[in-house]
C-alpha cells in the first residue's frame, strides 16, 4: 500500500512546486513608498529627485503616497502641467490619504502635490518606467539530418547598423551586482530644461540619472520619445564617470562631450551632428557609449 501511495505522493509535491513556481515568477510588483519614512510631504530627509533614480521602476509596480488627508494630496499631471505645477488640470486625483498608484506602461509619469506652493518648493516626482523586455523564446534544435550551423546561428533582432553585443555583457538579471560593471548597462538624464543652452544654476535641481537599459534597442526605444520632445539627453556607461549630452530643438540635433566630473551645463558649445539615420556608436576605446540622433523631424536649417 506504502509504495502505490508513493508515487501520488510525489506528483502532488510536484503539482505543488510548479505553482509555486508560477506565483513567484508572477508576483515581481514591487511598492515603493515615496519619500520613505517621511511619506510624501513637503521637505522629505532626502529629496524627490536624489530618491528617485536609486529605484528602478517597472510595469506593475506602485507608488504609495502616505499623507494627511484633507491637507495634501497627489496629481498625476503631463509634463507641461508639472513644470509649470499646474494644478488645475491632473490626470488624476489622489486624495485619499493612502493612495497607491499603479504603473500601467514604460515611459515618464509626472507627480506633483496638490498645493501649488509645495509643488513650486519641490514637492514633485518624477519617475521613469523601464521598457517591457520580452520574454526570451526558445529556439527549436535543428534536426540531426539538416546540420546547418551558419542557419541556425543567424536570427538576431538587432540592426544591422548596431554594433555586436559582447557575450559576457547579456544578462537576465538586472539586479545582478556584476551588471555594473558590463558596457550594456546604459544610463541616461533628462534634463529639466528644453533649452540647450540654459543653464541651472542650483545643483540640486540637476535631473537624477532615471533608466539603465540591458540593451541598446531599450535605450533607442525610450530615449527617441525625450529627444523628439525637445529634452536634452545624457547617456552614461556605467562603468565610467563620463557622459555624452544630446540636445535636441528645433534647428537640429546638438551633442557635446562632457570630461569626467564636468558639469552638464558648464560647455557652452555644442557640435552640429549631420544628417545619418538615428543610430548607437560604440566607442570601445574609452569604453563608452554615444547615441548619435539624427533626422528627428525637427527643422535642421541654421
Amino acid at each position: 500500500m506504502g509504495s502505490q501511495r508513493f508515487p501520488g505522493f510525489l506528483l502532488v509535491m510536484f503539482l505543488m512546486m510548479v505553482m509555486m513556481g508560477f506565483l513567484l515568477g508572477s508576483s515581481q510588483a514591487y511598492q515603493f513608498h515615496v519619500g520613505g519614512r517621511d511619506g510624501w510631504v513637503l521637505n522629505p530627509s532626502e529629496n524627490y529627485t536624489l530618491w528617485a533614480p536609486r529605484n528602478r521602476f517597472q510595469v506593475n509596480d506602485t507608488l504609495f503616497f502616505k499623507y494627511k488627508k484633507g491637507s495634501n494630496s497627489v496629481l498625476v499631471v503631463i509634463k507641461d502641467d508639472y513644470y509649470s505645477c499646474n494644478i488645475k488640470k491632473p490626470i488624476q486625483s489622489l486624495t485619499d490619504g493612502d493612495s497607491i498608484f499603479k504603473f500601467d506602461r514604460s515611459g515618464p509619469f509626472y507627480f506633483i502635490s496638490g498645493k501649488a506652493d509645495n509643488c513650486n518648493n519641490g514637492q514633485r516626482l518624477i519617475t521613469v518606467v523601464m521598457a517591457v523586455r520580452p520574454k526570451p523564446q526558445l529556439t527549436p534544435v535543428p534536426a540531426p539530418q539538416s546540420p546547418s550551423p551558419v542557419a541556425a546561428a543567424s536570427p538576431t533582432s538587432s540592426p544591422p547598423y548596431l554594433p555586436e553585443t559582447p557575450a559576457e555583457s547579456t544578462t537576465d538579471n538586472p539586479t545582478d551586482p556584476s551588471a555594473q560593471h558590463q558596457h550594456q548597462q546604459i544610463q541616461f538624464l533628462i534634463m529639466e530644461t528644453q533649452d540647450p543652452n540654459k543653464k541651472i544654476q542650483d545643483k540640486k535641481m540637476l535631473p537624477p540619472p532615471i533608466g539603465i537599459f540591458q540593451t541598446r534597442e531599450e535605450l533607442l526605444k525610450d530615449v527617441h520619445d525625450f529627444l523628439t520632445q525637445g529634452y536634452m539627453v545624457s547617456i552614461k556607461d556605467s562603468s565610467k564617470d563620463r557622459y555624452v549630452t544630446i540636445a535636441c530643438d528645433r534647428r537640429g540635433v546638438y551633442r557635446k562631450r562632457l570630461k569626467t566630473g564636468e558639469n552638464m551645463h558648464q560647455r557652452k558649445t555644442a557640435s552640429r551632428l549631420t544628417n545619418s539615420p538615428f543610430e548607437v556608436v560604440g566607442k570601445k576605446d574609452e569604453d563608452l557609449w554615444a547615441l548619435n540622433v539624427k533626422n528627428l523631424e525637427h527643422n535642421h536649417e541654421p
